[in-house]
């Protein structure tokens, strides 16, 4: 046996070993590396904002960190919050009628933007 026939071997039953123990997989020629743990991204979900006379309500299908802005027309943030509930209420008492942007955004940023008018 040749050296290029032993290296030809000897890569095969490599191979074959790495995919029996599941570190390579053969079918799709990707490596795996073992003892890795994988964190699943939780996913916020669709929010709603509903605005009622005194107040804003942000709710989220479920109780992950949520950061919450309220801003006026000329881009300042008026109102801003940090939460984990599902719904929270957000009073507009005090703030001056006109178009306000409510941004939400969660731990993986997702950015969710509505528009209320007080």
């Amino acid at each position: 046996m040749n050296l290029s026939n032993f290296f030809v071997a000897t890569s095969a039953a490599v191979m074959l070993l790495l995919n029996i123990t599941g570190i390579v997989d053969v079918r799709h020629a990707s490596i795996k590396v073992p003892n890795t743990v994988v964190i699943p991204k939780v996913d916020g979900g669709p929010r709603t904002v509903i605005q009622a006379m005194t107040e804003i309500v942000v709710n989220q299908p479920t109780a992950t960190n949520l950061s919450i802005k309220v801003i006026d027309s000329t881009g300042v943030v008026v109102i801003e919050e940090t939460t984990q509930s599902l719904q929270t209420r957000i009073s507009t008492t005090g703030l001056k009628p006109g178009t306000y942007t409510v941004e939400t955004i969660d731990d993986y940023d997702d950015l969710q933007v509505f528009t209320v008018v007080i």
